[in-house]
């Protein structure tokens, strides 16, 4: 992932780590118009997504008051990496980003992923209105 990242949105950056280095962009395989059709259909085996606790407790929390909202320890370290992102959209200039994450614990999460994203799909529509395009291999370091 941050290698594509890089290749996307620094493509004269020096990689983060040797794995960086090593990791090929994938930013470029999803280049057909329309979805594949010959792939099977495996929707007979998916389980449905459980249902949510958050309308128990905020009923537990009496009417009209949000329960606050739990957030699993794992998922901090992808909120931090998040704001790392919303900072440095920011620090860029990205006019997709707010200039404050103000929500908290997940939604803040996919407020800056969606936010990387509408910037991400910006560039790209303008890469291909003339701008140079960034190949894996003018990306990939020698080994």
């Amino acid at each position: 992932m941050p290698a594509t990242l890089r290749a996307l949105f620094a493509p004269h950056a020096e990689p983060l780590t040797a794995r960086d280095a090593w990791a090929t962009p994938f930013h470029d395989v999803t280049t057909l118009d329309e979805p594949r059709t010959d792939l099977p259909d495996l929707s007979d085996h998916t389980v449905p997504p459980a249902q949510s606790a958050a309308p128990a407790a905020r009923t537990a929390a009496g009417p009209g008051t949000a329960a606050p909202e739990h957030v699993p320890e794992y998922y901090w370290e992808f909120v931090r990496q998040a704001d790392q992102v919303r900072q440095r959209l920011a620090a860029v200039g990205e006019p997709e980003i707010a200039p404050a994450a103000t929500s908290s614990g997940t939604q803040r999460g996919q407020d800056i992923t969606e936010a990387f994203a509408q910037a991400a799909h910006r560039h790209q529509d303008e890469e291909g209105a003339g701008s140079p395009s960034v190949t894996a291999a003018s990306t990939r370091p020698e080994v």
